[in-house]
């Protein structure tokens, strides 16, 4: 499977478990809107613990391949250290 098919088949998989479970209403978030998505976000998050046939070896590596390589993916990609807080927050 390439990269492209396993990161769609991720994102699909994650959006939909992420629908059918996860109760959250949007409107009464306070602050900015967020860049990224909690789907967006928990997909990485998941991505980022494949080893075997992806061209990062861990968190920090996935996160500086998706703002160098990917941004077709993940068009609002967060800097390491926002991503990192976005992460540990869910």
């Amino acid at each position: 499977m390439d990269l492209d098919t396993f990161m769609t088949a991720l994102y699909c998989l994650i959006d939909d478990w992420y629908k059918a479970n996860v109760r959250i209403n949007e409107t009464n978030r306070l602050g900015r809107p967020q860049r990224m998505s909690d789907v967006e976000i928990l997909t990485l998050m998941i991505a980022g613990q494949w080893r075997v046939g992806v061209p990062w070896r861990s968190e920090r590596g996935l996160v500086r391949y998706m703002l160098m390589n990917r941004l077709k993916w993940f068009p609002a990609m967060l800097r390491r250290s926002q991503f990192n807080r976005r992460a540990r927050q869910r």
